[in-house]
């Protein structure tokens, strides 16, 4: 059918499109396809809102992120990043980078937190970061086919754990392909028989990451 935005083309439990506001304690379940949590921020405001001059979602503060858990999303738990551009499209470079000064791309950084975020049995990923100063701590992360994903410059993961498989069976549809023991795959149409990567064609993994300078402090890695 007819949507708003191309953006629409990807569903999320929870759609943000300014930082600045407060994300807590909620569970974001069974986005089939789609996404969690998505921060998609644009480099300005848009449609209706076009006029508003004085707004920059991309350089402003993050208000609370904090005692989220995603499950069972055909993608991403949390996905800041791969926001719209000016028309409607989404984009894979929204690099997040909170400013003092919004307005003034030149004033200081300022540290964003995603606290005490869970996920697990998201196909693709539990968390895609893209940004500069990101902090995602206090994260149980399981049953992905990667645990976090950092697109980021300057950011980390801290006091976090992270499980590849966990006891969780999880429930595989007849025409999947499983596993050891009946145990779902994050992407169940590779071929688990495949000798490569014990059984897997995508080897899953834990903390993966591109630019710099990014890392993991405190991190328990299981299984």
């Amino acid at each position: 059918g007819d949507r708003l935005l191309p953006t629409d083309n990807r569903p999320s439990v929870f759609w943000i499109t300014h930082p600045t506001n407060v994300v807590r304690n909620n569970v974001a379940a069974g986005a089939e396809w789609g996404v969690g949590f998505w921060y998609a921020l644009p480099q300005k405001p848009m449609g209706l809102s076009s006029s508003q001059t004085t707004i920059f979602p991309l350089r402003s503060a993050l208000g609370e992120f904090s005692g989220n858990l995603a499950h069972s999303s055909g993608e991403t738990g949390l996905d800041v990043d791969h926001g719209p551009d000016a028309n409607g499209n989404q984009t894979g470079n929204a690099h997040h980078i909170a400013r003092a000064n919004p307005a003034d791309e030149k004033s200081a950084v300022l540290v964003t937190t995603f606290a005490n975020f869970s996920a697990y049995k998201n196909r693709s990923r539990g968390v895609w970061l893209r940004g500069t100063e990101h902090r995602l701590t206090g994260a149980i992360l399981a049953d992905s086919a990667v645990g976090a994903t950092f697109a980021s410059q300057e950011s980390y993961i801290e006091d976090s754990v992270m499980v590849g498989e966990t006891a969780n069976k999880g429930n595989p549809q007849s025409w999947e392909k499983v596993g050891p023991n009946g145990h779902s795959l994050p992407f169940p149409w590779e071929d688990a028989n495949d000798p490569t990567h014990g059984g897997y064609k995508f080897p899953i993994r834990g903390f993966e990451y591109y630019d710099g300078l990014v890392g993991a402090r405190t991190v328990s890695f299981f299984n």
